[in-house]
């Protein structure tokens, strides 16, 4: 019936690419649209890897976005909640906070943050982990596994756990850095572009979305996947110095942005059809 329509009244096909999908015959049917969406460059790059069929001007990488009005450097919690949050958490006033969010599953690199939170607490400065996230039915294994290396560690008391919350923006609003330590690359990261539009800073291994967030706000936040002396380095580096970022989303991560991308890739089609 779609071959029977005239060329000018066929619709166009549009599919997205949101993640490292199972390379299978699924997957494939997602990179076979006349225009297909990736919200990254490392997931073009993956695209290209795994689907070379797929020619490379139908790609266009139009990233998740921020809405500035919710996003931006001079939003703070309200008393209420600040109040509720230190009455919740008291061992956190006054500390040097590390905020990771998600799910918790080894991905996440929660045991590469032990060394790191040790290293900070040597040198004098008062770092404290806050771990946002819950660990999902039949994972409480790996959480029992990262709260044995944070005893073995003698570390404990500067971590702080707070499962499941709605109100991660307050969250990473208050804490000092939101870090990003998964050992496979995000393909897009969206809890550390919230943090950088909030005007946050966020360290993070320097691959997959992240990265690419972070050449953009700040490269500096960017570190080797692994090295979490280098990781500590930095921290302390920014305990002393906060660094500066920027007081506007960047292009492309601005919700305006990524409508008009779509829009324009639409278009595209409309007008060649």
């Amino acid at each position: 019936a779609w071959k029977k329509l005239p060329p000018e009244d066929r619709p166009g096909l549009v599919t997205s690419v949101h993640g490292f999908y199972s390379v299978n015959r699924y997957s494939a049917i997602m990179n076979r649209g006349e225009r297909v969406i990736a919200v990254s460059n490392c997931i073009r790059d993956y695209i290209l890897a795994h689907y070379p069929s797929t020619p490379p001007d139908h790609i266009r990488i139009i990233p998740n976005a921020i809405s500035p009005d919710q996003y931006h450097p001079d939003y703070s919690p309200s008393r209420e909640w600040l109040t509720g949050w230190f009455m919740s958490y008291p061992e956190l006033k006054g500390k040097f906070t590390l905020c990771l969010p998600g799910r918790i599953t080894r991905l996440k690199g929660h045991l590469d943050l032990i060394p790191v939170v040790r290293q900070l607490l040597e040198q004098g400065i008062p770092a404290h982990a806050v771990i946002v996230g819950e660990a999902k039915k039949g994972k409480e294994e790996y959480k029992n596994e990262v709260l044995r290396a944070i005893e073995r560690s003698g570390v404990s008391q500067a971590f702080t756990w707070t499962g499941h919350r709605q109100d991660l923006r307050d969250i990473i609003s208050t804490c000092s850095v939101t870090l990003s330590l998964t050992k496979s690359p995000e393909a897009f990261g969206k809890s550390t572009l919230e943090a950088l539009a909030l005007g946050k800073p966020v360290a993070g291994y320097a691959h997959g979305g992240v990265k690419e967030q972070l050449d953009s706000f700040l490269p500096e936040g960017n570190v080797a996947v692994g090295d979490a002396a280098a990781m500590a380095d930095l921290l302390a580096r920014w305990h002393a110095q906060p660094p500066p970022l920027p007081r506007q989303i960047p292009s492309p991560y601005k919700m305006q942005d990524m409508i008009q991308s779509h829009l324009d890739v639409y278009q595209e089609l409309t007008t060649s059809s």
